[in-house]
């Protein structure tokens, strides 16, 4: 079913184009329709851009996630003060674990 482009009420179920017509006509007279700009092509890139940036991030905290999930389950702890820098990564390859599998997790 198409949406409803003009807003109706809830008995009125034909939409001839004659009445849809006269409703955006009074609708402009009396300043409640708006106008909509197409984006251009510079414009749509950057919102590409922008959603694909904000997608990249948001996977990255995903994974930042999981991490810290993974070694909580373990309960690896590293003992130094900076978490998720090039020492607590180095800490955490050298750390033992019964299951080849941390080992598998941590560097994805």
């Amino acid at each position: 079913m198409a949406p409803a482009l003009l807003p109706n009420k809830a008995g009125e179920r034909v939409k001839p184009d004659r009445r849809d017509a006269v409703h955006l006509a009074r609708l402009a007279r009396a300043g409640e329709r708006t106008l909509v700009d197409v984006p251009t092509g510079d414009a749509a890139a950057m919102r590409d851009l922008t959603r694909a940036r904000a997608d990249a991030l948001s996977d990255d905290q995903a994974a930042t996630c999981r991490r810290q999930a993974c070694v909580l389950r373990h309960a690896i702890r590293y003992p130094g003060q900076a978490t998720w820098g090039p020492a607590h990564l180095r800490g955490l390859s050298a750390v033992g674990c019964p299951t080849p599998a941390p080992h598998l997790v941590l560097p994805e």
